[in-house]
């Protein structure tokens, strides 16, 4: 077993004008179980939010950088940044660092601005994408499968 592997399980979806983000709460490495109450979902300002999975410092740092980002853009034009404008800056920021030193994450990056909710997966070569629904980390497979037979586009809270 890898030390860098996460077993970490995050879930994004979205249903009707709401995103909801959802994670397991333990942090491990290989079979260690380092904490029990880990924060999984981070806030990036009142309308965004970030799931993550991956190594934590790398994690940590792409966090920093878009409340950064965001506080800038708020505070230079009076009103909040675009869900889309945030995953494309997370984005190429995760291609910048690919060659040199590679952020080993999957994120999920969900929000609501003046197009609807939205919810974006970014993965550690800057591979950014769209979806209604996704998982990242270990246990994404299973929780894409329960997705995938489970989600419906009408579906209610």
């Amino acid at each position: 077993m890898s030390s860098v592997e996460s077993k970490t399980t995050t879930v994004g979806l979205v249903v009707g004008d709401t995103v909801i983000l959802a994670a397991d709460k333990r942090a491990t490495a290989g079979t260690a179980v380092y904490h029990k109450a880990v924060k999984k979902i981070l806030k990036i300002n009142d309308y965004s939010a970030m799931t993550i999975s991956g190594l934590v410092a790398d994690t940590q740092f792409l966090v920093e950088n878009a409340r950064a980002l965001s506080r800038r853009y708020e505070l230079q034009l009076k009103k909040p940044i675009e869900i889309k404008s945030l995953a494309n800056y997370l984005s190429l920021l995760l291609s910048i660092y690919l060659r040199a030193y590679p952020f080993l994450v999957q994120l999920l990056l969900g929000g609501y601005d003046s197009s609807g909710p939205s919810l974006y997966y970014l993965d550690l070569y800057g591979t950014l994408t769209r979806e209604k629904y996704m998982s990242t980390g270990s246990g994404s497979p299973i929780a894409l499968g329960v997705l995938e037979s489970s989600y419906h586009e009408n579906m209610d809270l």
